[in-house]
């Protein structure tokens, strides 16, 4: 089965995508087993560092940078980053918590989560900044800018020390408005 929120990437055509796979050995009464693998365009190969129970094991971001496949998440309940194919990863914080997204800024990685109940964005180094204001479950970049879902029914702009909150309303001025995601062109 699928990851909710994994997503995918592609890259020149080639498509990656993150799968978590629940199974049993032994049929019907016997405990359920998990295993990550990554697709890439029609081969799966296993994710050998995410064992373990599946709530403390999550892909939840996936992105290409110069041809390097990069998938996030959370390892033994910390967040992490690891390249598609690598037997390795980076811990990003000794703290529990998680990788929410992935965004390139600037030519870097950016990686937005929680640790220790606190919002998060990490650099590639594991160098962190807490976040006040802002939902590290939907980032994206563009000109300078960072935009995260604020709330549930706005997005917040932050432009250096600068931050401006979008309320959003419906199109008779209602307040249930729910926004699951961001993209700006």
């Amino acid at each position: 089965m699928s990851d909710p929120g994994s997503g995918f990437a592609v890259d020149n055509g080639t498509v990656y995508l993150p799968i978590r796979y629940d199974y049993t050995t032994d049929g019907w009464e016997t405990a359920e087993e998990t295993k990550y693998y990554m697709y890439v365009s029609g081969d799966f190969t296993e994710i050998d560092y995410m064992t373990g129970y599946p709530d403390y094991n999550k892909i939840n971001g996936i992105t290409v940078l110069n041809g390097t496949v990069y998938i996030a998440g959370q390892v033994d309940n910390k967040p992490f980053y690891g390249v598609a194919g690598n037997s390795a990863y980076t811990s990003l914080s000794e703290n529990n918590g998680q990788v929410n997204c992935i965004v390139v800024q600037d030519g870097s990685l950016w990686f937005y989560g929680a640790a220790n109940n606190s919002s998060r964005a990490w650099d590639a180094e594991g160098n962190s900044t807490q976040i006040y204001g802002g939902s590290t479950d939907a980032v994206t970049y563009s000109n300078g800018n960072v935009y995260m879902r604020w709330g549930s029914s706005g997005y917040i702009i932050r432009a250096g020390g600068d931050n401006t909150n979008v309320n959003l309303y419906g199109p008779n001025e209602e307040t249930q408005v729910q926004v699951s995601g961001i993209a700006v062109k």
